[in-house]
């Protein structure tokens, strides 16, 4: 019939007709190479059951034959290469893989600082800097009313002294969750001071020491660090045995 456009052979289609199908499984044709995205390095094989699942590089694609191949995933990569005429690639994946390394650890022996001793409570908190900052503008009798002096002093000397304000405001708050709270807090009854060493140490007084007393708590372990900005915090009551 006159006007009728001519038929193209189905190995020249660019895509297959059927959505479900794969454009990979379509008859190669060196006039008219598969595009690029097209080319898959895995196809679909029988399972033993009967259904179908995509593997890379199968033996064969029998029911239940999911071996790999002597050629392994490359063997889909070669037969990509030989369809665009082109060299082989040196690695070619047509979506992420994950796999599980089995990792084995050894831990020989404990600290002596923790050895034998009973977890009674963990604290967490994290504190905005800003937020602290803002706070010690508006409110100048904060420090005096929340921190020590000893603690006023060693943060005063910072370069931004509402790093290590907001610090130690929220090792308290971690230090308050740790103990799982107790009536008529006052801000001074957990104070941060520094070991020999460097390492902050947490000091416990009035309320705070009683509600610690009355769980049998021995000691408050703490550490917290900031940056730029947030400050974390995190505190464990231990009873040593």
């Amino acid at each position: 019939m006159a006007g009728r456009p001519t038929a193209v052979p189905w190995s020249r289609w660019p895509i297959s007709r059927r959505s479900h199908r794969r454009p990979s499984r379509l008859a190669p044709d060196p006039a008219h190479p598969l595009p690029r995205p097209f080319l898959r390095s895995r196809r679909r094989c029988r399972t033993a059951s009967g259904g179908r699942r995509w593997c890379s590089g199968c033996s064969s694609g029998s029911p239940g034959s999911h071996s790999p191949s002597r050629s392994g995933a490359g063997g889909g990569e070669r037969r990509d290469a030989s369809l665009r005429g082109g060299p082989e690639p040196s690695l070619r994946t047509s979506r992420p893989t994950s796999r599980r390394l089995p990792i084995r650890l050894t831990v020989q022996g404990r600290p002596d600082s923790l050895s034998g001793v009973e977890i009674v409570g963990l604290g967490v908190d994290i504190c905005e800097i800003a937020r602290i900052e803002r706070a010690l503008t508006r409110h100048p009798s904060m420090r005096a009313r929340v921190f020590t002096p000893e603690e006023s002093a060693y943060c005063d000397a910072k370069a931004r002294p509402a790093e290590s304000y907001a610090g130690r405001f929220a090792t308290r708050e971690a230090v308050i969750k740790a103990l799982g709270g107790y009536r008529g807090r006052r801000w001074q009854d957990i104070s941060v001071t520094r070991r020999p060493s460097g390492a902050p140490e947490v000091l416990l007084a009035g309320n705070a020491k009683d509600r610690a007393d009355a769980l049998g708590i021995s000691r408050v372990l703490i550490t917290f660090t900031h940056e730029r900005t947030n400050a974390v915090a995190f505190a464990i009551a231990v009873i040593d045995g």
